[in-house]
């Protein structure tokens, strides 16, 4: 079967790049959309009124609280933030999809096909939206994984906790070289761990974490977070949103930033396919908008480094330096203004 294009990935990524398209668009994705949540799921709340995906939130939030091992530290948002359902967020989005889409597992391919367990599927363009493995750029690449190592890793739970805040925990003795949160939604709460060292196993932690809090835990789901900026483009592969490492490093933010390069992956290749650039142009204006990027994420990568591994005491200075009126405004203006949604 032939298309014009054919995304791999129908989470926040891809989706973004497929409801930008016009022609005869595949997406596939080996799970029904929007079945497995691989995400904390929270953005900014102008970035789910602006596409138009209110019907997903769950809760409004304003105001963040940075807990340390001294003291808790609170502060209000300049924009305010929302906790949303994913699978509502992903079929709304997926509604406005106007090509095909199969749910098959994707086992090989070599830059013209694209083979699964049942069918094979040619295009002149790919888009790579799979995830933190990067399923279609690895097999480019000698079938070697193209994580590059850079990789951190997040586990969450949901426990009956109200709050009217997003909480952020940096203690070594909750998780060494990484953050806990509690994201309120509305009666429940979603509670996690996020490391940046190479272990996966914060079952035991995070076990322990919501017993600190006087719950136990429930169902866990959780997954790898790539972070700092992969090659954007491979022949005519784009790699978008966890495959292209796109997660912000030290934040761990990643939703904003699929949505931002996968917008403009997807008009990019529109323009490609009505002929008004050439697909050697689309690759290089797609690369070179990625990496207008790439001082902010080296930037962040070093902050994360210094914030992860640093003593108790230092992240409880900090933050209580960022938290005060002007800082804090400041670096919030800074850091929404980097990616205008």
């Amino acid at each position: 079967m032939d298309y014009d294009v054919i995304v791999a990935g129908a989470s926040f990524a891809g989706l973004a790049v497929a409801t930008n398209l016009k022609g005869k668009v595949l997406l596939i994705d080996r799970k029904s959309v929007g079945s497995v949540p691989i995400s904390a799921c929270v953005t900014l709340l102008p970035l789910l009124e602006k596409n138009n995906l209110e019907n997903s939130i769950l809760q409004v939030v304003s105001e963040v609280e940075f807990i340390t091992a001294y003291d808790s530290i609170n502060y209000q948002t300049l924009i305010p933030f929302a906790t949303f359902d994913y699978k509502t967020f992903c079929q709304s989005f997926f509604a406005r999809y106007h090509g095909d889409f199969k749910k098959e597992n994707i086992i090989g391919f070599d830059g013209e096909n694209l083979i699964t367990e049942t069918n094979t599927y040619r295009a002149k363009i790919f888009v790579d939206a799979t995830g933190w493995r990067a399923k279609l750029a690895s097999f480019l690449n000698n079938n070697k994984n193209f994580s590059q190592g850079k990789l951190g890793f997040g586990l969450e739970t949901v426990v009956n906790y109200s709050s009217k805040k997003l909480s952020f925990v940096y203690d070594s003795q909750v998780i060494k070289g990484g953050y806990a949160w509690i994201f309120p939604i509305g009666k429940k709460s979603r509670i996690g761990l996020g490391t940046y060292n190479r272990v996966v196993n914060l079952l035991p932690n995070l076990r322990n974490f919501v017993k600190s809090l006087g719950f136990e835990i429930g169902e866990v789901h959780g997954g790898f977070m790539p972070y700092g900026l992969r090659r954007p483009t491979i022949k005519n592969l784009f790699l978008v949103g966890d495959s292209a490492g796109q997660i912000i490093p030290l934040t761990g933010e990643g939703i904003r930033q699929a949505l931002y390069f996968g917008k403009f992956c997807g008009k990019t290749l529109q323009e490609v396919l009505e002929g008004k650039i050439s697909l050697e142009m689309g690759l290089k204006k797609y690369h070179q908008f990625v990496f207008r990027h790439r001082n902010g994420y080296l930037l962040m990568e070093s902050l994360q480094k210094v914030w992860t591994f640093a003593p108790n005491i230092f992240i409880d200075l900090i933050s209580k330096v960022l938290g005060r009126r002007k800082p804090c405004s400041f670096f919030q203006r800074l850091y929404f203004d980097w990616m205008k949604f």
